[in-house]
């Protein structure tokens, strides 16, 4: 067991970390550095002048061993982190069989105007995907016979699909979401304040969706379907600082409270909210949902809560419930997660509000406890789970994980996918408005 220099002798070698010798002896505030010199998840602590002489590629710095206590009270107020130093590589690698085939599909007639956003029916095990396009139609494309149907027309209304002119703002762009049985679509302004409903069924209009408009191009629209008790169900932004459910078969709203007020100089309600809602993620059994909101500063904030406990129990869970659980707080939002399972969440970004950037890692956390499992460092871009953790750019390609090591399995710099289908277990990539690309994992 190596010697430990802090007080705490009884401390075990399983708990033992090391900070450099001027941040342990100076109590003053004073800023420090993360160092990760090896590809783990372990950190060592530097002060400035420590944390340069490693950045000019002196790594004998005269660390101290501490116990946990020690090393997390080094860490915390009033000392503040200002950054992380990293070795090369990151993260690591692991030999695998793994690969990637490929298909290239081609339409026989092309589709009408250009396509926006893709989505699969991830209920379906074929190959069927809705596509929306710029002249304002939703398509259904079955990859099984290279067929395209027309499915519904979208009201031209506030959502301004129509070819956008050169100086529209590309954060307004439109989004698709299906319901998990592909009977729902519906259409939002990704920055924007509008979106609509359609029942792809019947071709009507269900809803018209509306948010406030309070910084609304600061956070993506709020929207997510799921399956309670065999009714689709729809959670979408209602107020900047709020969302709601509602059955898509009655119109009915199921979460209706009142909006507690904000009044200056006053004590809010226990039900104000002071949170920007983002982007919604339905849990894989449709029990939980995953927020990545932001709050006054500005920085992220990923909550959870339970959705039973919400549509059952209390109606104000979703404001301040016994389920729900800050996760993290982050210097961004409205980035990349996905789950692992029905109470594991994968949430993109490692760093906290006081970071200048997040790092490309993949974190785990536990939804029930509100404690991070774990995390790895090297994933970036969008988060796909099957087996394997994916995540993709169209600048970088995709690269696969495993979620239990951190280790990176296969790399693939020309798979650039647009979105992945759980049914048939496919990325499909858009080439052009005719052609396509389908990608499967191989083992």
């Amino acid at each position: 067991m190596p010697d430990i220099q802090c007080s705490h002798q009884d401390a075990n070698e399983s708990n033992i970390r090391q900070v450099c010798q001027h941040l342990y002896e100076n109590t003053q505030k004073q800023h420090y550095r993360r160092w990760f010199s090896e590809p783990n998840m372990n950190f060592k602590l530097l002060c400035p002048t420590c944390s340069e002489q490693v950045g000019d590629g002196n790594f004998a710095i005269p660390l101290l061993n501490v116990c946990d206590k020690c090393f997390w009270h080094i860490c915390s107020y009033p000392n503040t982190q200002v950054g992380v130093i990293f070795f090369e590589p990151f993260y690591q690698e692991r030999p695998s069989n793994l690969s990637f085939t490929h298909e290239f599909v081609e339409f026989a007639v092309p589709i009408n105007g250009n396509i926006l956003d893709m989505q699969s029916v991830c209920s379906l095990r074929e190959p069927v995907w809705v596509a929306l396009t710029d002249e304002g139609q939703l398509l259904g494309l079955d990859f099984s016979n290279n067929s395209v149907t027309k499915l519904a027309e979208l009201p031209l209304s506030d959502l301004e699909l129509l070819r956008r002119p050169p100086n529209k703002n590309v954060e307004s762009e439109e989004k698709l979401y299906l319901s998990p049985n592909g009977q729902f679509a519906a259409v939002v302004n990704r920055r924007g304040q509008f979106g609509v409903v359609v029942n792809l069924v019947s071709n009507a209009i269900t809803m018209h969706l509306e948010r406030e408009n309070y910084h609304v191009e600061h956070c993506d629209f709020p929207i997510a379907f799921f399956e309670h008790k065999n009714r689709t169900l729809l959670m979408h932004g209602t107020e900047w600082n709020r969302v709601d459910i509602s059955d898509l078969e009655t119109s009915e709203l199921l979460t209706q409270r009142a909006s507690p007020a904000y009044v200056s100089g006053q004590k809010p309600s226990d039900h104000y909210l002071e949170y920007f809602h983002g982007k919604l993620y339905a849990s894989p059994q449709q029990d939980w949902i995953a927020n990545d909101g932001w709050v006054w500063h500005p920085y992220g904030s990923i909550t959870v809560w339970n959705l039973s406990r919400w549509l059952e129990d209390n109606v104000w869970e979703s404001e301040d419930g016994s389920s729900k659980k800050e996760l993290c707080e982050r210097i961004d939002w409205d980035r990349s997660m996905c789950w692992l399972d029905n109470q594991t969440l994968a949430v993109w970004g490692y760093g906290d509000f006081e970071d200048d950037d997040l790092i490309p890692a993949a974190r785990i956390f536990d939804v029930l406890t509100g404690q991070e499992i774990r995390h790895f460092f090297g994933p970036i871009g969008t988060f796909v789970f099957d087996e394997y953790l994916f995540s993709f750019t169209k600048e970088t390609g995709t690269s696969v994980w495993d979620v239990q090591t951190g280790e990176r399995l296969l790399f693939d710099a020309d798979l650039r996918p647009t979105v992945y289908h759980h049914g048939t277990k496919q990325f499909l990539t858009v080439l052009t408005n005719q052609t396509f690309l389908l990608s499967r994992l191989r083992q």
